[in-house]
């Protein structure tokens, strides 16, 4: 099986972006190593106390420079928030850098960036909109269908692919978006539904919903029809998910400790914060995580374990999704603690035992 990293950059405690970086770099390189296939790195906005990894380009092109054999991508590039041709332009060129080892994640923020927020405040205030007024489906379909046209727009740049009377059809980027591959990033029958109607590849995220993967990745594959996302005429699908490893079950299930809090505080509303330290977490839980399991119904955010429970759960919903591949994603407070968890994982998968020869 081919396991992958996704890495947001966390700012730990006491520290600043600086270090947060500096600690992607590391666990890349670690990765780059252990025979992880691909690293990708996150695009967040207007949360630069928690997280660090806000412009994937810029840590893309480091990251790639810095390692042989690894895949580097953005996991993703907010398509609500980029230029398509921009995009575009700054792939190719990735790729032209680093030939056959670039991914392009394409995703969409459920929210918007902050000052959009404050204006939506202000509207609500004057009237405009009330608190308790529903979800408008119409405004949420015209989203989905800006969205599908911009990541459309992004591969008809990256494969040329404008018709020949289309206004863009005459103008040329460098490079050839072709040797790069593209990704629908989502977590919902939607973003499935995008990544099969055009061809492309599809990252499901079950460490955000992990309650509708099976559907989500059923969908994607039912539906899937050759097109111009570079995929070819077979669906190819990855599922994400939340890991903490350690020598023991209930050593991972402390360090896992940290993720629970912060999704505690985060549905509470709380203001964001770095990941706190696992005892400090447990103590504020009120005890140690209840174990996470092989078998478990619904499968929890955050998974944790010893080599041998890790490796359970994720071939488990590796097999009832059909996911071709596995990103592993982490909210492990201690640098120390995030390289020893990957190293367990790579050990236990044998991944410096399969072919470390860069592919697609």
């Amino acid at each position: 099986m081919k396991l992958s990293i996704a890495d947001v950059s966390p700012v730990p405690l006491h520290g600043t972006a600086s270090t947060a970086l500096a600690n992607t770099v590391d666990l890349c390189t670690r990765a780059d190593q252990l025979g992880y296939h691909r690293y990708w790195v996150a695009e967040h906005h207007g949360d630069g106390a928690v997280v660090g990894g806000c412009a994937p380009e810029v840590m893309i092109a480091h990251l790639a420079a810095v390692t042989d054999r690894i895949r580097v991508g953005s996991g993703a590039i907010l398509v609500n928030h980029a230029n398509p041709l921009r995009v575009a332009e700054n792939f190719r060129a990735l790729s032209a850098l680093h030939p056959g080892r670039i991914d392009l994640g394409l995703g969409r923020a459920d929210s918007v960036v902050p000052f959009v927020d404050l204006a939506l405040a202000a509207d609500r205030a004057a009237g405009a909109e009330r608190a308790e007024d529903p979800p408008d489906p119409l405004a949420a379909m015209t989203g989905w269908l800006e969205h599908e046209e911009r990541v459309g727009e992004i591969i008809a740049w990256l494969e040329d692919g404008f018709a020949e009377r289309h206004p863009f059809s005459t103008i040329v980027l460098p490079g050839d978006g072709r040797d790069l591959q593209s990704w629908v990033l989502g977590a919902s029958d939607s973003s499935a539904l995008l990544a099969a109607r055009l061809g492309m590849r599809y990252c499901y995220g079950a460490f955000i919903n992990p309650r509708g993967a099976i559907r989500a990745m059923r969908i994607y594959r039912d539906a899937f029809r050759d097109g111009a996302g570079g995929c070819g005429s077979t669906a190819h699908a990855m599922l994400a998910v939340n890991v903490c490893c350690a020598d023991t079950d209930a050593a991972a299930d402390r360090l896992r400790a940290s993720a629970e809090l912060f999704h505690r505080r985060a549905t509470a509303g709380a203001a964001r914060a770095p990941l706190a330290d696992p005892d400090v977490a447990i103590a504020e839980l009120g005890g140690r995580p209840a174990p996470t399991v092989p078998g478990s119904e619904p499968w929890p955010v955050s998974l944790s374990g010893g080599p041998q429970r890790v490796v359970d759960m994720i071939s488990e919903m590796a097999t009832k999704t059909s996911a071709d591949e596995v990103v592993l994603q982490d909210l492990i407070a201690v640098h120390t603690d995030r390289c020893r968890s990957y190293e367990l994982i790579a050990e236990a998968f044998d991944l410096a035992g399969s072919s470390l020869s860069v592919g697609r």
